[in-house]
């Protein structure tokens, strides 16, 4: 074990509050016990990784009750390190990313599915490194085919942030492959049947990150294929939405779509003229006047 409170001391002895940090040379024994305590961290972290690989990788019987809780206590040891993006990065080469997919998709207990999906959603956000090697997974087609499936209400919304995390980032190939796969005639017909507020949220967010693509990616032809599915009533008409962050993120999607000066954005342009001219008309909707002006105004740089 790492003797951290040596280590802590040992640091803390180099400095003082009342002086600047004067750096001095470091004996070889110092050096050397500094370099062992790092290396038995990195060594101890290795092999959690690989006792957790092993866990998730079990096949399971699906009617085990002691199965189904050490498959979550393991579960729950990986969300404590996963934040860290270099630990998540090692769980790919230890295999762990790979049976984590299959858990999150392919396990019998819906417990495990959705810790499975909100580790995945942590691993994966803002990773391109871990977005790339899951989409190699198979991950983007699983979790499309599990937000259509789904039917429960709690499962069904760590698939929805689980999807929307690895599209949403910087990896392209990723987004690619979601826009071919019909993905926002997906995030249309979920938004479009609400099970929860939450998955109508997430849905949105991951909207926009698209629709902002558009135009920095026109070959993916994002705003053709919206137009076609009809997104821009259906934006339009969260107007009448009783969640206040709900009506903004409509309006920030529109706002997206419409940046790029092609033949079609006049239905975008009028349809938020209307809905800034009627809240123009309410005084106790002066606040969210304000909220939507601010998006509207706002360049993307």
């Amino acid at each position: 074990m790492v003797d951290w409170p040596g280590l802590l001391k040992w640091s803390l002895a180099q400095t003082d509050s009342t002086s600047p940090f004067q750096p001095c040379p470091m004996d070889f024994a110092t050096r050397l016990w500094l370099r062992e305590a790092l290396g038995s961290f990195a060594f101890h972290e290795k092999a959690k990784l690989q006792r957790i690989t092993a866990v998730l990788s079990t096949l399971e019987t699906g009617s085990d009750p002691e199965e189904q809780q050490l498959k979550e206590a393991i579960l729950h040891e990986l969300m404590s390190i996963i934040d860290n993006p270099d630990l998540a990065k090692s769980l790919i080469n230890s295999g762990g990313v790979l049976h984590l997919i299959r858990c999150m998709l392919g396990s019998r207990y819906m417990s495990v599915r959705r810790l499975a999906s909100q580790i995945f959603s942590s691993a994966v956000q803002n990773n391109l490194t871990v977005q790339g090697y899951a989409q190699s997974q198979g991950a983007l087609e699983g979790l499309m085919e599990a937000v259509s499936q789904e039917r429960d209400v709690q499962t069904k919304e760590s698939f929805v942030s689980s999807l929307s995390a690895l599209v949403r980032g910087e990896c392209e190939a990723v987004r690619r492959d979601f826009i071919r796969n019909n993905g926002l005639e997906l995030l249309r017909d979920v938004i479009l049947c609400p099970v929860s507020l939450r998955i109508v949220k997430k849905s949105l967010l991951l909207t926009i990150n698209l629709f902002y693509y558009d135009l920095i990616q026109p070959n993916l032809r994002i705003f053709e294929q919206a137009e076609n599915l009809g997104f821009v009533p259906v934006l339009l008409s969260m107007e009448n939405h009783e969640d206040l962050e709900v009506r903004q993120m409509a309006i920030q999607a529109l706002h997206n779509l419409g940046k790029r000066k092609a033949q079609g954005t006049q239905q975008i342009t009028e349809g938020v003229e209307e809905w800034r001219r009627r809240l123009q008309l309410m005084p106790d909707k002066a606040e969210e006047l304000t909220l939507i002006e601010e998006i509207l105004h706002t360049k993307e740089p």
